[in-house]
């Protein structure tokens, strides 16, 4: 029932209860803790149908659930997270908590391995309450409608893979920040419709390649000779025209192109970065080639201006699996 207690004071300080759906590809069925965040199933139903049932997995032990053919399902559970905010004003609390079970719905995913249709695992419609009176809300979880998607159980393997790895992405903020990226990209990944959408998505993906390589290899990236020269040929080239007191025009065109040049020259020892982390971190050679059509992608000339890039759905599916496989293998090795 709810309560007729007045609210706090959005912009004074106070403790919060946040409450969110969450989907993932692996859920528990009892009230389980993950952190500070606890996941309960709020509402399972299954209805007996007479079509067959099938058997439908992606790789051993990742899938166990039966589903009915044909696609649509008369099965859906309903899991709400929770999670409590000390001390924070209202927009800030709700902030940290919708930080917070992102990164449990997208620690699951990744550690699952489970690659499909984005976004992978989703936070939808938080709702806010004062802690000591969890009935006095302000909002609502509404029904969610969309694919039905087979969900395996979280048991105390995973349970502890998971819960691992969100206390160090809280401790390591390198890792947090790339969990974050992750769920941002691959949340935008599923409404991409334009170039420019597309273009914004294979930029995020690419900052997680970016990312992992900045961990596996700490520092700015050295130049190589070749692209110390080109950068210098570029400048001379510049200094020349310059000294000419050429027409604006002129002027502006000869400043793009010794841009264009030392960008280029830069990526690509950002890309040796990436290359290498790859290598260090076992990865197939197929997904070190992917990561580099993403980033070749992302290096493209024009990508940095929305609208002047030519990006397509496959330029979005390759930088979704390579930054994918090389965030799960770091995961791996930092949790």
């Amino acid at each position: 029932m709810p309560s007729n207690r007045p609210l706090p004071e959005f912009d004074q300080p106070a403790d919060w209860i946040a409450e969110a759906l969450i989907i993932a590809p692996a859920l528990p069925t009892v009230a389980t803790a993950v952190g500070d965040c606890e996941i309960r199933s709020h509402e399972v139903m299954w209805s007996e149908r007479q079509e067959p049932m099938q058997m439908q997995g992606s790789g051993p032990g990742i899938y166990s659930t039966l589903i009915p053919e044909p696609a649509h399902m008369r099965f859906s559970a309903s899991h709400r997270i929770t999670t409590k905010v000390r001390n924070a004003m209202f927009e800030d609390a709700r902030n940290i908590a919708m930080q917070r079970f992102a990164r449990v719905a997208s620690l699951t995913s990744l550690i699952t391995g489970h690659l499909g249709f984005p976004p992978e695992a989703a936070v939808r419609f938080a709702t806010m309450a004062p802690a000591d009176d969890a009935s006095n809300r302000v909002g609502d979880l509404v029904e969610v409608r969309g694919h039905a998607m087979p969900i395996m159980p979280m048991d105390g393997p995973l349970l502890t893979l998971v819960t691992a790895a969100y206390r160090s992405a809280s401790s390591d903020q390198r890792l947090g920040q790339l969990i974050d990226i992750w769920y941002e990209a691959d949340s935008r990944a599923g409404l991409a419709f334009t170039v420019d959408d597309r273009q914004d998505v294979v930029i995020r993906f690419t900052k997680v390649l970016e990312g992992v390589g900045d961990a596996m290899r700490p520092g700015k990236p050295a130049l190589g000779a070749e692209a110390q020269t080109e950068r210098k040929s570029a400048i001379d080239d510049l200094a020349t025209v310059l000294n000419r007191k050429p027409e604006l025009d002129e002027a502006m065109q000869a400043v793009r192109n010794a841009n264009s040049i030392i960008r280029s020259t830069g990526l690509e020892s950002e890309w040796a970065k990436i290359a290498s982390a790859g290598v260090a971190l076992g990865l197939p050679a197929g997904d070190i080639e992917l990561a580099s059509r993403a980033y070749k992608q992302r290096s493209a000339e024009g990508l940095a201006h929305f609208g002047f890039g030519d990006v397509k759905q496959s330029d979005v599916d390759s930088a979704r699996r390579a930054a994918h496989s090389y965030l799960t293998v770091y995961l791996r090795k930092t949790s």
